[in-house]
């Protein structure tokens, strides 16, 4: 394995500092502004009665309906019982109960505090206990939720999780081509607050949410809306702060059960992107006779974004070009079960490859991610997990209790992430049939999302060439995504310039994006380019050449067509999927751009780094195809540079020059082995990129 194609494993537990490194992946790419640590949700902003401690150590574990008179084994948070059979094959993964349970001791500074039981994560059906009786329950596997635990866990005690990943007709996913992992795969914390504080029994949010009302250059005015527990002889004081530290805007009111303040920001100083990411924070204190009893710092990115029909995205009133991707939360032999280190990790690499914007599919993903995307200046496009509905386990979508359901994950998406500047997009859902049913839960979605933040779009990712363009399914949300496979699935690669242009012609005013669009590649199959895609038989060949030849035919026509807000590459990472059997994979997906357990970067990586990065780039394509039956090849270097040079067992066999970031050179192997060597020069450094194979 080549090294610049491994992730170095040098990857501290720090957090704080990670946000201020470039990251293992990123060290390639253009240089970004400083970025400051990254605040965990409910931070507390200044010096209050608010306390916090973990307790994802130390858990016991059981497999199994039956928590009494049963083994357990020892477990740390985050986990799953997934981990390993939801990646095999087969499509039988474990889905039914585990139970956790752990006895919480109380700290001495939270003694006669207001307890709370936070989760991160529980899939996808939870029931918590203390001592035997029940304090809440929780159905949906990806928002964070509390519960109240002051009486009941007041001197201490066991508290027991009941977590059940079941197909169940009534909480979504129904269906979709990824895996639903079983467990606590989050981390959970004991939070202790003064009698008066902020909710945190608002559907998993801050008890604060933040929403930008006007932005010009002299201007921005924001609405702080906090909402408070006790609220009796308090103040609610509101600050917000710059990056240096200083006050830019301060308001004070009276407490009630919700606050309403404005705040203005002179000269606001926008977030931009990658090129300038800037943040604010928002610091919210509850405070009687000058004393803070709680806080929490949430982040502010002041910036507009608009979709035009003809224009695409903009963002500060200019069209911003989206390099977009789509991203799984799992990892090989981890399931969901994955750290925040991890998923800097997965954003390094990102970033390495210039990815501006990353649909999160199919579902939220944890708070940390998009605080990291904040940080980064990265574009996120947040999903409920509405995905591929139709059957549902009874066959069917009109369910009041499933539709409840819905509506519960997308309050949770919204009030629990909708602080984030990064989020730019809300979806509805993905790929479900044109049903009286299915429309009337997208419906549903679509109306409590406005409702809760009628400041951003929402989007709809529909399932092209199965389902008509024109699907009453993609009347719901204000943008109009489709998942395309040309060149895969069906028909060729020239098929999509074709397909948009006449879908843009015969409905100008539709706001057109592309949600999906990939190919599989397995690093350990290979052929000529453009080689033969697998088609629907699964079990062909995945070969990593046509995977690089399909996106380098793909992305310029993609980026010819500035009407479309979006396109997002399915996908970064490889993921799980237990029922898939193709290429050379049991229980894989092998659309991503790198390897499942981040090892590897396949070629096309690096026609996307070529062609989204001023970073000097220069890739053999074939690299890893080292054992050769054939003396005739060709091969190909995807690079940023005008020209490449290729040599042959030391002999130069020319120059040419780079055309698509792409650069051809036929060739004839001698029996033994070969030494293929490219090189070339760009912004005055000399770059290249090597391999042996063997005839």
């Amino acid at each position: 394995m080549h090294s610049s194609d491994r992730l170095l494993p040098n990857v501290t537990a720090d957090r704080r500092r990670f946000l201020t490194m470039a990251g293992a992946g990123a060290a390639a790419a253009a240089a970004l502004p400083a970025l400051g640590p990254v605040p965990a949700e409910a931070t507390p902003a200044a010096a209050s009665a608010r306390r916090s401690v973990e307790v994802s150590s130390g858990w016991s574990f059981h497999l199994g309906e039956d928590a009494e008179g049963v083994r357990w084994e020892r477990v740390d948070l985050p986990h799953t019982w997934n981990a390993l059979d939801a990646q095999d094959g087969g499509g039988n993964y474990h889905r039914g109960t585990g139970w956790y349970r752990r006895h919480v001791r109380v700290p001495a500074e939270m003694r006669g505090q207001e307890l709370f039981l936070e989760f991160g994560g529980a899939s996808q059906v939870a029931e918590v206990y203390v001592d035997g009786t029940l304090v809440g329950t929780h159905a949906g596997a990806f928002g964070r939720f509390r519960l109240d635990v002051t009486e009941a866990l007041r001197d201490g005690g066991t508290v027991a999780v009941k977590v059940d990943n079941a197909l169940r007709a009534d909480v979504a996913p129904l269906a979709g081509d990824f895996n639903v992992y079983g467990g606590l795969y989050r981390g959970v914390r004991l939070i202790g607050t003064a009698r008066s504080h902020l909710d945190l029994l608002d559907s998993g949010g801050p008890g604060v949410i933040i929403r930008q009302r006007s932005l010009t250059d002299a201007l921005a005015t924001v609405e702080v809306t906090s909402r408070v527990v006790n609220p009796v002889g308090t103040e609610v004081i509101t600050r917000v702060v710059d990056r240096r530290g200083r006050t830019v805007a301060t308001s004070r009111k009276s407490a009630a059960a919700t606050v309403q303040q404005i705040v203005d920001i002179p000269r606001p100083h926008r977030w931009d992107g990658p090129a300038d990411p800037y943040l604010y924070t928002v610091d919210v204190s509850i405070v009687r006779g000058g004393k803070v009893l709680d806080a929490v710092a949430e982040p502010l990115g002041l910036r507009t974004i608009d979709v035009d029909a003809n224009l695409g995205l903009l963002l500060n009133g200019r069209p911003y070009r989206i390099y977009g991707v789509n991203r799984h939360q799992d990892r090989a032999d981890q399931g969901w079960a994955i750290s925040q280190e991890q998923t800097v990790e997965d954003f390094a690499l990102m970033r390495e490859m210039g990815v501006t914007a990353v649909r999160l599919a199919h579902y939220p993903q944890d708070d940390f991610a998009y605080a990291l995307a904040d940080r980064y200046g990265i574009l996120l496009y947040s999903e409920v997990p509405y995905v591929g509905g139709v059957p549902s386990p009874t066959g069917s979508n009109d369910s009041p209790e499933l539709t409840a359901n819905l509506v519960a994950q997308a309050r949770e998406m919204v009030r629990g992430l909708g602080n984030h500047p990064s989020v730019a997009w809300w979806s509805i859902g993905n790929e479900l049939g044109d049903t009286a049913d299915v429309n009337a839960n997208l419906a549903a979605i679509q109306e409590t999302i406005k409702a809760e933040d009628p400041s951003r779009h929402t989007s709809y990712a529909h399932l092209s060439g199965l389902y008509p363009d024109e699907s009453g399914v993609l009347d719901h949300a204000d943008l109009s995504g489709y998942n395309r496979y040309d060149g895969w699935y069906a028909g060729t690669t020239a098929d999509f310039g074709r397909w948009a242009d006449e879908l843009h012609a015969t409905d100008p005013a539709r706001r057109l994006g592309i949600t999906e669009y990939g190919a599989g590649a397995s690093v350990r199959q290979h052929q000529e380019w453009p080689g033969v895609a697998g088609g629907l038989d699964t079990r062909a060949p995945h070969p990593e050449e046509y995977q690089a030849y399909h996106h380098s035919q793909l992305w310029p026509q993609i980026a010819a067509r500035p009407f479309l807000w979006g396109a997002f590459v399915w996908a970064m990472f490889d993921f799980a999927s237990d029922a898939r059997h193709e290429g050379d994979a049991h229980g894989l997906n092998d659309k991503g751009l790198v390897t499942y357990d981040r090892g590897t970067r396949k070629a096309a990586f690096y026609y996307f780094r070529s062609a989204w990065t001023r970073t000097p780039t220069l890739r053999l394509v074939e690299r890893g195809w080292t054992e050769r039956s054939e003396a005739a090849t060709t091969v190909h270097v995807f690079s940023n540079a005008d020209e490449v040079t290729l040599r042959l067992n030391g002999r130069v066999m020319g120059t040419t020059k780079v055309e698509n970031h792409t650069a051809a050179f036929p060739l004839n192997l001698r029996p033994g082995a070969n030494r293929v060597v490219a090189t070339a020069v760009t912004n005055g450094r000399r770059i290249s990129d090597a391999a042996t194979w063997t005839l």
